[in-house]
């Protein structure tokens, strides 16, 4: 028997996926990624990185046409994706999955809603696209390890690209060897630097990304071939970013429990680094029971696991941007202002002085001694009475371990669309969504567009 390229194993779960099988648990977990996902995208509509997609895309006609959420302007899918794509990353508001060091939504739903309203695909083939993406994405994160993350590669843009590509070629219904040969593409055109993180860059690669899915799917339906060993061959993509690949993960690709089941998304609830939601939560909990505001306070200290926080580059962060990925200021803004959200990330409130001179206080450390498999995050404050107090936070509020109640998704919608002056209501697009099975995406979309 000859043995299988990765390519061809994703293409043969791809194409043996049946739609209906989906469960109604299934269903909502893809709903409340589309919800989050569209929210903060809408959040981001005014920024002026949003604008400039916008502008970049704008003109520009085509035979396949996806609708731009901010505004139901009609463009090229790939460019739908790109401009939708960048909305969704920019706030770094998007959810996250744990083995990936990184998210799926921000890339595939918007490359995947753009095919939707293309293809007039309803929302159960929307869900069954996404939890493909979802659960070839995971599945390569596992096979090739933190190694990619460790040097340095945006495994959301990478990942998530193959991810989307197959997801994106179970929708078109290309056959095994149509989504091996988009999947080689995908492979070689995958790219992604954890560099571009604190800047406009980071949501233009994601962007991109989604762009780059639509594309090769497209390519390949035109039977653009490409070589099947683009992922695991020795001068393949896993050799190149990785070192190693364990197809023993490929192989279990589709059987029970799905990724989207076991592993599940952790859902941010505040706009910034997965890093230090954990962090926030315990500075907020700490602030409330000691009736802390922040001038008790002489000196933080923050433990995680090894390399809990390597994403958090900015200790001194001066730009709204910047903090996103700042321990130091995540913890001087929940102290000081007693609450963390869309406006707490401002230039201006970054550059108060009251914020720049708490950074000092801060020490920021890793226990090389827990597991990295650990999660967690440890808050210990000194104070200026002598005592010290501190908090654990293991799974923090929006995790899959302890998910948002519907009631707090709508509030995190309902935050978006009013930071991004929508008349959009949070509460009626999170039933539309939610009852999206038998309705065509594209009046689902309809129901978020933007006031």
């Amino acid at each position: 028997m000859v043995a299988l390229y990765a390519t061809d194993k994703i293409a043969r779960f791809v194409t043996g996926f049946n739609s209906s099988a989906i469960s109604e648990a299934q269903m909502k977990t893809v709903a409340r990624a589309l919800i989050d996902t569209y929210a903060v995208a809408t959040a981001a509509r005014n920024d002026l990185a949003v604008k400039a997609a916008q502008a970049y895309v704008a003109g520009h006609s085509g035979p396949v046409l996806g609708s731009l959420w901010s505004n139901g302007n009609q463009v090229p899918i790939e460019l739908a994706a790109l401009a939708n794509g960048v909305a969704a990353q920019l706030l770094d508001y998007g959810d996250v999955v744990e083995p990936l060091s990184g998210g799926v939504s921000a890339v595939a739903v918007p490359a995947l809603c753009a095919l939707a309203e293309a293809t007039n695909s309803k929302g159960r083939q929307f869900a069954a696209a996404y939890i493909i993406a979802f659960e070839v994405a995971v599945k390569l994160a596992r096979a090739l390890g933190d190694e990619p993350s460790r040097r340095g590669w945006h495994t959301t843009s990478v990942l998530g690209l193959l991810g989307t590509t197959a997801g994106a070629a179970h929708m078109l219904a290309l056959n095994a060897d149509q989504v091996s040969y988009a999947l080689a593409l995908s492979a070689s055109l995958a790219s992604g630097s954890q560099e571009q993180i604190g800047t406009m860059g980071n949501a233009a690669q994601v962007g991109q990304t989604a762009s780059t899915a639509l594309r090769v799917v497209q390519l390949a339906r035109l039977n653009v071939a490409a070589s099947k060993s683009a992922l695991d061959g020795s001068r393949g993509l896993a050799a190149l970013i990785s070192g190693s690949f364990s197809m023993n993960h490929l192989d279990a690709l589709g059987q029970a429990p799905f990724e989207i089941d076991s592993t599940g998304i952790d859902i941010k609830r505040y706009p910034c680094s997965y890093a230090v939601q954990g962090a926030i939560e315990a500075a907020l909990l700490m602030r409330s029971q000691y009736g802390l505001n922040g001038s008790e306070i002489t000196g933080v200290e923050v433990t995680a696991q090894p390399n809990g926080l390597r994403a958090l580059i900015y200790p001194r962060a001066v730009t709204g941007a910047e903090a996103r990925y700042s321990m130091h200021y995540a913890l001087a803004a929940a102290f000081l202002d007693g609450k963390v959200n869309l406006g707490t990330f401002t230039d201006a409130m970054v550059q108060r002085n009251e914020v720049q001179s708490f950074y000092k206080r801060v020490i920021v450390l890793e226990d090389e001694e827990a597991p990295e498999s650990a999660r967690f995050t440890i808050v210990k404050l000194a104070l200026k009475s002598g005592s010290s107090v501190e908090r654990r936070v293991e799974a923090p509020r929006g995790s899959a371990r302890a998910p948002l109640n519907d009631r707090e998704m709508e509030d995190k919608a309902r935050e978006c669309f009013g930071y991004g002056k929508t008349e959009v209501w949070a509460k009626d697009f999170a039933s539309t969504v939610y009852g999206m099975a038998t309705v065509p995406m594209r009046d689902v979309l309809r129901a978020g567009r933007m006031g």
